[in-house]
């Protein structure tokens, strides 16, 4: 009796084993409920992926433009440095083909080689590419470099590989483009300096052989910039005044004349 009062007078309960076995029961997940919690985290992941795809998109373009409007600041102190004149590209094969000269002056003026090169298809940002004939990556190599240098964006200088009469502008001053017998001037804001390089191995942007993601120039496994899936999204481009803009592919037309790859702008 006396042990008992003492336990009693104490406030020790005694232990209830049924009621101690059922909490430690109780600790787990059944298996349905985890096929639950697996199920709202796919449904959830399905819901945020593409709009994470999305931003990292636009982020990509956002960089781009960037790109490009730097590119417009170097383009300008090359014109300034040449009687307004802009760089001869005479004798290159592709849009993207400039020369050493011009290609080692925009570096300079431009703080850095990446302005070159859109953040869409990086692997063109290349040691092969930047030398490509000139023999040398040193993009501070004096004025009289020989060579071209295969860049990451289309050109619209004089003398760009293949690139139709009606879309070359030579300075800053130019001359106006003849269409039909008539002479046509868009105006500084209109007229495309410098664009994403949207190619393709087919002119035409129907058909089962078209391919815009591995398209083979003098260098294997060239690829348009920003891709909706197996297809361009768009592009961005820098005017003649120096500002940038983004054009949709659905807006797009085939600049260049002659064989594939075919560039779009």
């Amino acid at each position: 009796m006396d042990r008992f009062r003492a336990s009693n007078l104490s406030g020790t309960a005694p232990m209830n084993p049924t009621r101690t076995s059922q909490k430690a029961f109780k600790k787990g997940f059944t298996l349905i409920e985890l096929l639950v919690v697996i199920a709202i985290i796919a449904i959830l992941a399905g819901m945020l992926l593409p709009a994470l795809g999305k931003a990292k998109s636009k982020a990509i373009v956002t960089k781009c433009s960037s790109n490009l409007r730097n590119l417009g600041l170097a383009i300008r102190i090359y014109g300034d440095d040449n009687r307004d004149q802009l760089p001869d590209c005479s004798g290159a094969v592709w849009p993207w083909d400039l020369p050493a000269r011009a290609a080692n002056a925009f570096v300079r003026n431009g703080g850095q080689r990446n302005i070159l090169y859109c953040p869409g298809f990086e692997k063109q940002n290349n040691n092969q590419l930047w030398s490509f004939t000139t023999g040398s990556t040193n993009e501070v190599a004096g004025d009289n470099a020989s060579g071209y240098r295969v860049i990451g964006y289309a050109v619209a200088f004089k003398g760009a590989g293949r690139i139709r009469a009606t879309n070359i502008t030579e300075s800053f001053n130019p001359k106006p483009y003849v269409v039909g017998g008539q002479e046509f001037e868009p105006g500084p804001s209109s007229r495309v300096l410098v664009a994403d390089a949207t190619l393709s191995n087919s002119a035409t942007r129907t058909g089962a052989n078209r391919n815009f993601t591995k398209v083979d120039g003098g260098w294997a496994g060239h690829s348009s910039a920003h891709l909706n899936g197996a297809l361009p999204a768009g592009g961005n481009l820098l005017m003649l005044d120096g500002h940038s803009e983004y054009r949709a592919f659905a807006r797009q037309e085939v600049r260049t004349d002659g064989s594939a790859p075919h560039f779009w702008w």
